[in-house]
Parts: C-alpha cells; structure tokens; sequence
C-alpha cells in the first residue's frame, strides 16, 4: 500500500484530500501537515512514496519544498496540487509524477495514482531494515546476513565515518577535504575525494543503499533514517528520565556490553576527536546511572562491578571514584572505600599534579 503526506497551509485542503487519499483503496497511510517544516521533519523519520504539496504557501513553497523532499529522499514521488494552472511547466522541470488543480476530484486523483507502477507499490510495502553500524571500537558496517561490509579503501571508509559523525548535516565538500585529504592541495585533494565518493557509494549501492548518501550543490549528508547504529542507542539511553523501567535497564546494559571501547578509538581519526570525548562522558554517566539502578534495587554487588568496569575505562572520572567510594560506605566495605581513595589520591598526583576534589577529600576524610 501507498504512504502518502499532504502539505498544504490549509486544514481544509489538507483534510479534504487526505480523505480522498484514504478512501481510494490504494493508500495505506496518510499524514496530513500545514506548517511545511514539520512535515520535513517527519520525512528525516519515516519514508513516503508520495507527497501532496500546494504550490503557493507562505515561507516555503511547494516548489522549493519539493527540491528539499528529494534531497531526503529520491525515492519520494512529488504530486503538485494548486488552484492555478500557470504553474504546470515549472512544476514537471522537477520531475514531477503528476500536477492536480483544485478542487481536486476522486477520478483525478484515481489517474495520480495509477501512475505509480506495481514495482513501486511492492517497494514500498518492502522497507528494508536499517543498515546497522557499529561505531564503538572500530567502525563496521553489517550486510543483511551480518558480515562485515568490505571498503575498496581505507579513504572510502573513512569517509563514510566522517558523514556518519555529521549526523544526518549537511556538510560541504571544502570541510571533508580539509578533515580527511589535509596534506593534499588542490586538484590531488579534490581527486583523491571523487574517487573515494564513488567507491564509497558503489559499496553502499552494491549492498541495496544506492541513494544512502545524499549529494547537492557541493554539500554532502547521509540518509540517517535507513541507518541503526551504537551511538543512536547510546543516545536513545542517555535520554531516559529518572528513574529507569526494568526494559530501559536492559537496553542500557546491552549497551554498556557493546559499547566495549571508545567510538572509533581503533581507526585513530583525528576529526572525531571532540564528539570521542563527548560520547565517553555519555557511556560513563550511562554506567553510573546503571550501578544506581542496582544499588536502588538492593543488588550493590552488581553496582560494584558496574563502577569498576567503568574505571577500567576511566580510572580518573570523579563522578565513578565518588560513586564507589560511596557505596563501598553504604555496604560497610570502608577498607575498599580507603584503598580506592589513597589509590586515586597518588595516581591523581603522579599523572596530573592534581589533588582528588574537595567535596570527596572531605567525604573520605570523614571515615576516619
């Protein structure tokens, strides 16, 4: 069955033809918007195969809305709807399916949707699951049956991370060739890319993901809605609220045991450097929120060993050493608590010429 939007910035228009859409008998989901922003942004979050777009409406038109809807995705049919025929020619120089002048009428509408072909309603019903990423560690990128994609070149991977780091943003050719290709000027710099550009989307293209990366005037994205990774799971936990259900605790610890080490710590790329920080701090609160749960739920043993796997990571994150000296306090263990203390004090000094922060150097103080 069909997936159908309709932007129009009138509720009436909207409703009106959202009603003639669900009672065609060809379409399986219609969503309906009058602010054009917020259906480009459900489009980022869910594919359609087609959309409904008046022509005249304030801030963005439905011309522009129409280029914007195919730099998400190309696989999206556009259908322009208006009062005005004078707009017939511009519409179809953006390959438009198909042009409806208001009002729009049940055996127009039936002409539309018979212009979209048997293959491209079995397409649809097909949605792939997403592509699946591992960025913790080192980058992979699983085929359907789980084996490792197979980059022609360590360049063409690495680019792929570096789209993957932006996150779904648009960013501009100059920036990648400044990041990846830094010791290459001018047309070496600018060959080495479109060579790496092209291998990279053969391989995507090859595994089912043809239209993956998104290009358009020199500015380059991924397709981040086809694409699950770690970091959107870790993402995804770190947006839990307090207190966590017993299901967000098992996603949380599925987490903690993939994300083993540091994101893209084993490919060493310099431009990922500032969001590697980022997302480690993210997986540590992550861990002493876990090791909270447990402790709340009466199974401290259980904390414990989250927080010391957290300091094997990180043997100077304050918020771990605080966390497990205090519940070392709380189970009466304050030999622990002593040893960790005086362990993190010398270390603290030895590495850093630093002294532990006040708040716990009072807290241990008060053992004795």
């Amino acid at each position: 069955m069909i997936r159908a939007i309709v932007v129009d910035d009138e509720t009436a228009a909207v409703g009106k033809l959202s009603d003639l859409l669900e009672d065609s008998g060809s379409v399986g989901l219609v969503e309906g918007f009058t602010n054009p922003r917020d259906a480009l942004d459900r489009m980022m979050e869910s594919a359609f195969d087609l959309a409904f777009l008046d022509i005249e409406m304030p801030e963005i038109n439905g011309m522009m809305m129409a280029e914007r809807i195919l730099g998400i995705s190309r696989q999206t049919k556009i259908v322009f709807v208006t009062a005005y025929n004078e707009y017939a020619i511009e519409a179809f120089e953006v390959n438009a399916l198909d042009y409806l002048l208001k009002p729009v009428t049940k055996e127009r509408l039936r002409k539309t949707l018979d212009r979209i072909s048997p293959v491209d309603n079995e397409d649809s019903a097909n949605h792939k699951a997403p592509l699946k990423v591992s960025c913790f560690g080192k980058l992979r990128v699983e085929q359907a049956d789980g084996a490792a994609v197979k980059w022609r070149t360590n360049k063409s991977e690495e680019l792929f991370a570096y789209l993957l780091d932006q996150n779904g943003k648009w960013t501009g050719r100059e920036n990648i060739l400044e990041d990846i290709w830094s010791k290459y000027k001018g047309q070496r710099a600018l060959a080495n890319f479109s060579t790496c550009l092209y291998n990279m989307r053969k391989t995507l293209a090859d595994l089912g993901w043809p239209e993956l990366v998104i290009c358009e005037n020199n500015m380059f994205k991924l397709e981040m809605r086809h694409i699950g990774s770690d970091v959107q799971q870790l993402e995804k936990c770190a947006s839990f609220p307090d207190p966590v259900s017993e299901d967000q605790v098992y996603e949380m610890e599925s987490l903690i045991e993939q994300c083993s080490a540091g994101y893209l710590e084993s490919n060493y790329y310099d431009w990922a450097e500032a969001k590697r920080a980022r997302l480690e701090e993210m997986y540590l609160q992550q861990t002493i929120r876990l090791a909270s749960y447990y402790t709340e739920t009466g199974r401290e043993g259980k904390a414990v060993e989250a927080l010391k796997a957290g300091l094997r990571r990180d043997f100077f994150h304050p918020g771990l050493v605080t966390s497990l000296i205090q519940l070392y306090i709380r189970t009466n263990d304050r030999i622990s608590a002593r040893k960790l203390y005086d362990d993190y004090k010398r270390r603290l000094a030895r590495e850093y010429n630093m002294k532990p922060e006040n708040d716990l150097e009072q807290y241990v103080r008060d053992l004795k």
